[in-house]
């Protein structure tokens, strides 16, 4: 813990410590600070929870853990105490309980903990891994997305398939599609599909299924898919072109928490991305770029109204592009950042 306050204090006083000592910062500096991120604040406004990250040059790993910290300031305290990797905390509405995605069990599941103490639960037992978790407003739903199998209608089914992988002696790869690699994992055949079960576990629900990415490969927001607020709709991002590795063409779409009828909400031929619902469920909000084929075209803001259908964009007239959405809680206004002349400024826009 020692170690961590002092990550805080060199970020948090770097100039100072840098006039006093007087030398260059070095690669022990470097990695030995601990990075964090995702802050989510308690739903009282009391306390803050978020990810702190830790790499070992000497194991060559990277480990990560839960922390909280009092919104007016004070101690921090560590949450999650098993190793590996420990991310993408979320509140649960009563503020009792925190869910989130750990590897402490081998692959990447949700799981939840106390905040008063106890034992952390397993909430997902896919075969495949959860990654990208989201709650619904009222707590009983989760979403997260995983690499599945399109042709597989079920988890056992992506078992088994990924067990028949490794053990054949075959290990050649054959692509008969582009692209064959994202950065440093090949796609083997899989697609991203986003899956919904009940916070209390049980069994998840494939509500995007057919062989294309949800989200999408490239191009998207930090998240690509949210709940409606009355919890019976599930909006996602996905490209659904025959050729994804030369398109930009990705839309929104909505469909049922329980699966079932995928509803079409853009058709515009550029990028669509970073859905996100008003909280009081009038409008849903998105990044939407312009031109087809651009990946650094601006990104602007633009609202549906769900009841009329009518699309508006909010800052057509600004010449910024769009980076982070976030709604203000009356649903009057939003907070988005933009790249400003060398800064990340942070905008309110009036609906």
């Amino acid at each position: 813990m020692k170690r961590f306050f002092i990550a805080i204090m060199f970020v948090a006083m770097a100039g100072t410590v840098a006039a006093q000592e007087q030398r260059a910062i070095t690669f022990d500096d470097l990695i030995g600070l601990v990075r964090i991120s995702d802050p989510q604040i308690s739903p009282d406004g009391k306390t803050v929870v978020f990810v702190g990250t830790r790499h070992d040059k000497n194991t060559n790993s990277v480990s990560s853990a839960l922390f909280s910290v009092p919104a007016a300031g004070g101690p921090v305290s560590q949450i999650t105490s098993a190793p590996k990797g420990n991310s993408n905390p979320r509140w649960l509405p009563d503020g009792t309980s925190l869910v989130f995605v750990s590897t402490r069990d081998g692959e990447s599941q949700v799981w939840s903990t106390p905040l008063a103490g106890g034992e952390a639960k397993k909430l997902s037992t896919i075969s495949t891994g959860a990654s990208g978790m989201i709650l619904s407003r009222d707590g009983k739903l989760v979403a997260f997305s995983s690499e599945v199998f399109p042709d597989c209608p079920t988890d056992d089914c992506n078992k088994q398939r990924e067990e028949a992988l490794a053990a054949s002696k075959v290990k050649a790869k054959v692509f008969e599609r582009l692209p064959y690699r994202i950065w440093n994992t090949w796609k083997d055949g899989k697609r991203s599909h986003v899956f919904v079960m009940p916070v209390t576990g049980g069994s998840a629900v494939d509500v995007t299924p057919g062989d294309y990415d949800t989200p999408p490969i490239d191009l998207g927001g930090r998240w690509d898919y949210d709940f409606s607020p009355d919890g019976t709709e599930l909006t996602f991002t996905r490209n659904t072109d025959p050729e994804i590795a030369t398109s930009t063409n990705n839309d929104i779409f909505a469909v049922p928490v329980q699966g079932g009828t995928i509803r079409r909400i853009t058709d515009n031929p550029a990028n669509d991305s970073q859905p996100l619902y008003s909280p009081d469920g009038t409008y849903l909000a998105y990044r939407k770029m312009d031109r087809p084929g651009f990946e650094s075209d601006r990104n602007q803001l633009v609202l549906v109204e769900k009841k009329t259908g009518r699309y508006t964009s909010l800052t057509q007239e600004l010449d910024y592009s769009i980076d982070e959405v976030a709604w203000a809680a009356d649903s009057k206004s939003l907070y988005v950042t933009a790249d400003d002349k060398g800064n990340k400024t942070v905008f309110r826009v009036w609906v």
